[in-house]
């Protein structure tokens, strides 16, 4: 415990003789500039008959001999006056340094002081007019300028909706089985047939897939469904080339002769 007083103590007086001399520091200062010119003085003193010449010398000096001294002497004054002087300067410089006034820097600007300025508000945005047009397309089976067309997935023959369900009604009524492209003949997937027939055309579909009397036409270049005739049993007529053809054999239709012949 004593030895923490004896050492706090100690620093306080650290502390107390430090604040002393920064305090009395020019003051110091000032008398070490004045001692270093009190040597020059009392060189001058002593030496200045000798740095003078020959007028102030004895008579039985020779006048040679005297000037050889007078500029040694005046070599060596001048030498000490630079040793003397290059401490002098620089204590000169620092007491002008601690003895100048202290100028503090700006102060930072406080929280309030930027909350109670106004910021700019940003100017509200520009609304752009819309110049959206909307695009159309041309129907290949009426020709007309339509919003949206219906392609093939194989040819990519477009038509507008009322023409593509116009097509479908025209196949179902020729009791075509299989509902095919205007263009290419490729078969239309029945997943997406329903979305355009309606439920009676739906059932139609349905009951002409159902019937075992129709057959596919012969001719591979036309691919249509073959009907009964209601005058002959053996005669199947195709909806889309209207060839008839046998249904027993699988010909053109004979009306004599055996299918063997």
């Amino acid at each position: 415990m004593l030895m923490t007083i004896a050492m706090v103590a100690v620093g306080a007086a650290a502390v107390c003789c430090a604040l002393v001399v920064f305090a009395f520091l020019p003051t110091i200062l000032s008398i070490l500039v004045f001692a270093m010119q009190v040597p020059v003085l009392v060189f001058g003193l002593i030496f200045s008959p000798f740095l003078q010449g020959g007028n102030s010398m004895p008579e039985h000096v020779v006048p040679g001999e005297c000037g050889a001294v007078g500029a040694s002497f005046g070599v060596i004054g001048w030498l000490i006056e630079l040793i003397v002087f290059l401490p002098r300067f620089a204590l000169q410089v620092l007491y002008m340094s601690l003895t100048l006034p202290f100028s503090s820097p700006a102060a930072w600007p406080t929280a309030e002081a930027l909350s109670s300025t106004k910021a700019t508000p940003f100017p509200p945005p520009i609304e752009k007019t819309s110049t959206k047009t909307t695009s159309t397309f041309e129907c290949m089976e009426c020709g007309q300028a339509v919003t949206s067309t219906i392609p093939c997935t194989k040819c990519a023959y477009a038509s507008c909706v009322s023409c593509y369900r116009a097509h479908l009604a025209s196949s179902i009524e020729r009791h075509e089985t299989t509902l095919r492209c205007a263009r290419c003949a490729a078969a239309i997937d029945t997943s997406f047939l329903q979305a355009h027939l309606s439920p009676n055309q739906q059932a139609t579909l349905a009951a002409v897939q159902a019937c075992d009397r129709v057959m596919t036409c012969p001719d591979s270049t036309c691919l249509g469904r073959l009907r009964l005739s209601s005058l002959i049993k053996r005669k199947r007529v195709c909806t889309r080339c209207a060839a008839a053809w046998c249904a027993d054999c699988r010909r053109p239709f004979h009306l004599f002769g055996s299918c063997v012949e």
